[in-house]
């Protein structure tokens, strides 16, 4: 059964849990244990500008990668730079669905497309809500 419009998707915030803890433990870490951060050179101001990278690693990632289901097949654009990857129904092998133990506590997960031909590259969704029901679209639409 194919699907009749395009699905956009985008990963989800809850992904980034890691990061959010990194965050937190550069921005509070020298105020919750000093002496153990200043071992380790991380001064309030140095510990606020990694927790400020971070947090823009998070957003560029949130915000710069887009997935679509569309009846002609998969596609994942990278906004920046500028990249397109695509693989129609018919180039599809494989639809996997990985996730680890913190990712299903969160709820979220990863898409694996495999392409026919081995030797090209798979289509990797990452950090999506609801991977079991998109996966589950997807193997109907491959149908």
């Amino acid at each position: 059964m194919a699907i009749s419009e395009t699905k956009i998707i985008t990963p989800s915030w809850r992904a980034f849990l890691v990061y959010y803890v990194a965050i937190g433990l550069c921005v509070l870490g020298p105020y919750l244990n000093p002496e153990f951060s200043g071992q380790l050179g991380l001064t309030p101001r140095r510990g606020l500008i990694i927790g400020i990278i971070l947090l823009l690693g998070v957003v560029y990632l949130k915000w710069s990668q887009e997935y679509r289901i569309s009846p002609q097949g998969v596609k994942k654009i990278r906004r920046f730079p500028g990249q397109q990857e695509t693989l129609a129904w018919d180039e599809i092998d494989q639809i996997e669905m990985r996730r680890g133990l913190t990712q299903t506590l969160l709820q979220v997960g990863n898409i694996i497309v495999k392409p026919r031909p081995a030797d090209k590259q798979p289509i990797m969704f990452y950090g999506i809500d609801q991977p079991k029901a998109i996966k589950e679209l997807m193997d109907r639409a491959q149908l």
